[in-house]
């Protein structure tokens, strides 16, 4: 269910108008035990230092789709069980690269979380570039820079942050594994 929610988020049903934000390259850089992570790291390096979570064979090797020789594989960390990170990558003949990553208990390099309010959530990123509700008990702030964006998943019920989404590549990602294709 959660898988098909981010899918959602990924494919932009904004549909209020933008708004501002004044996001910096250095807001998509998160860490993990010491480990700097954004959309230039190398899925190798990544692999090296913190392999790919405590579960990762038992969970089809990451598996979530492929076409071709295009692989779509996650990395939870620490586990499935009690996750902390979720990172996303997509793997070709040529090249691996980092689509997105989800912050279950992670801080934003502003210091947001999940379990913080829609006030501190406010205070440290202002107002989001669009609003959106992809399913009624739940509505997304997304702050975009360029090409690349931060959703904060916030509860209507209490408007607390219930998970956090830093998108680096999912369009890329899509185009290339023909997810928006007729």
């Amino acid at each position: 269910m959660r898988l098909l929610f981010i899918l959602i988020l990924l494919f932009g049903l904004a549909k209020d108008t933008p708004i501002s934000s004044n996001l910096e390259p250095e807001d998509f850089d998160i860490y993990y035990n010491e480990v700097k992570i954004n959309d230039q790291v190398n899925v190798l390096r990544i692999k090296s230092l913190l392999g790919f979570g405590e579960d990762f064979e038992d969970n089809n090797n990451g598996y979530i789709s492929g076409f071709g020789d295009i692989r779509r594989l996650n990395a939870v960390y620490p586990n499935h069980e009690s996750p902390e990170l979720r990172l996303v990558f997509l793997t070709n003949d040529n090249e691996s690269y980092l689509v997105f990553a989800e912050l279950d208990t992670l801080n934003t390099n502003r210091g947001v979380k999940a379990g913080d309010t829609y006030d501190k959530l406010i205070e440290k990123y202002g107002n989001p570039n669009f609003r959106f509700e992809p399913y009624e008990e739940y509505e997304t702030l997304r702050y975009n820079y360029g090409k690349k964006y931060i959703d904060f998943v916030l509860k209507n019920e209490d408007k607390k942050i219930e998970y956090i989404l830093i998108d680096y590549n999912s369009y890329r990602a899509d185009k290339e594994q023909k997810f928006n294709e007729e």
